[in-house]
């Protein structure tokens, strides 16, 4: 603030008001101080400051009370921005501050001039006061960004991608981290979105480990949702269905069945994801099973024999050999060369169903 009060209330309103008028110097100084902040919006922040700062200068004050309201302001705006989000009331509050500071810049314009010692000594101590407040200021300003975040989020009027498109740039850029990602996903397990579908995005995407669901229609439900994200989005809710599949199988089945087949690819990726897929498989069982195999076969032609391979021997069943049967038209090949390494296996898989087996 110093160094902008120093150029713009002290050398160039100066310079404009003695080569082209009061006015123009009020209006050219604030244009110029609004456009150096280059970013548009923080032009707009600053536009009605310059103009203040202008019109406090003009009126007499020396460059030390502009350094100082300036100052007050950046503070205020720092403190205070999140606030007017997460506590709206907060907004008389400052608006009667700013009223107040305005009357007091008009009831001793000439007293200001000369000052800039106050000033200094005022910012001084102000940085001062903020040096010892400092973790408390920042547990306040911790709080409030949450507050402010989840007001956005469950009641604001953006589209839904738009949303979705701002929490993943937060969480790219590192401002949306694990703390702040499960303090906002506790904030909208008590206070839940408007929307539902708008719900589900949000904590699939912050908190994947909390997606949960009452019984298999409800899981349904989410992982419905979850498959109807905008398609620039579904790729990350990945880790929040594959929760909800280990828990609820038959609704992840369900879903997997009549989902597009790059939805599958999206939250089960091949070949770095056979793990995940593997873990899947197992939790299933009857017909879950028998149709999350062929949901796979569709997304994965011809690959999904290499993942049931793969299985612990405990864990095959005759549901995923008579997959191997109808998908694998060289799997006896591919037993005879299993059986070189690991002949329990192979006899595993060859060994004929019995009935009522799967």
């Amino acid at each position: 603030p110093a160094a902008e009060e120093f150029f713009f209330r002290g050398r160039l309103v100066p310079f404009l008001l003695h080569r082209l008028g009061r006015g123009s110097a009020w209006s050219l100084s604030t244009l110029a101080f609004a456009a150096a902040h280059g970013d548009p919006n923080q032009a707009l922040v600053a536009l009605p400051l310059g103009m203040l700062l202008g019109w406090l200068r003009l009126s007499g004050s020396g460059v030390g009370v502009c350094i100082l309201v300036h100052q007050a302001h950046n503070i205020l705006f720092l403190a205070g921005g999140p606030t007017l989000i997460g506590e709206p009331w907060a907004g008389l509050i400052l608006a009667i501050a700013g009223v107040l500071c305005i009357a007091l810049a008009w009831r001793w314009p000439g007293r200001a001039v000369g000052s800039f010692e106050l000033a200094a000594t005022s910012c001084l101590a102000a940085l001062a006061l903020i040096s010892a407040t400092y973790p408390t200021y920042q547990r306040v300003q911790e709080r409030l960004w949450i507050t402010a975040m989840h007001r956005a989020v469950a009641y604001g009027l953006l589209p839904d991608h738009i949303v979705l498109e701002r929490i993943d740039k937060l969480c790219t850029r590192g401002m949306l981290d694990s703390r702040r990602r499960s303090a906002l996903a506790q904030a909208l397990g008590a206070r839940p979105c408007r929307s539902f579908n708008r719900q589900v995005w949000v904590v699939g995407r912050i908190a994947p480990d909390r997606m949960s669901a009452g019984d298999e229609e409800d899981a349904y439900q989410r992982l419905h949702t979850l498959g109807c994200c905008p398609v620039t989005h579904v790729a990350s809710h990945g880790d929040a269905a594959r929760t909800l599949g280990l828990a609820h199988p038959l609704a992840f089945a369900q879903v997997a069945k009549w989902a597009p087949p790059e939805v599958l690819r999206w939250w089960m990726p091949l070949p770095e994801g056979s793990a995940q897929v593997l873990a899947q498989i197992e939790a299933s069982s009857g017909m879950a099973r028998t149709m999350l195999l062929e949901s796979l076969e569709l997304s994965y032609p011809a690959r999904v024999a290499d993942v049931l391979m793969q299985l612990p021997i405990d864990r095959i069943t005759a549901t995923d050999r008579a997959h191997l049967r109808a998908h694998c038209p060289d799997l006896d090949e591919r037993l005879d060369e299993l059986a070189l390494s690991d002949p329990l296996r192979a006899q595993v898989f060859r060994q004929p169903d019995t009935a009522g087996e799967r």
